[in-house]
């Protein structure tokens, strides 16, 4: 559980200032090979990065299993 907790730290909020929270969108990757968005929950910006998100996730699951 700690590994999750760490990870979605990183993902949510890092150091603090290592994250451009006036941006639409964060990729955050770490060394270990996980990928996270933070992204803005406006009306209109988080369903774009929603959709693709889900289309990144659905592709790795059906092309590398």
């Amino acid at each position: 559980m700690r590994d999750f907790d760490l990870s979605a730290r990183a993902m949510l909020h890092g150091q603090g200032y290592d994250r451009w929270f006036d941006k639409s969108f964060n990729m955050i990757c770490s060394k270990n090979g996980r990928v996270g968005l933070n992204t803005e929950h406006s009306w209109a910006d988080a369903p774009v990065t929603g959709h693709m998100w889900e289309n990144v996730l659905i592709d790795d699951i059906e092309i590398y299993g």
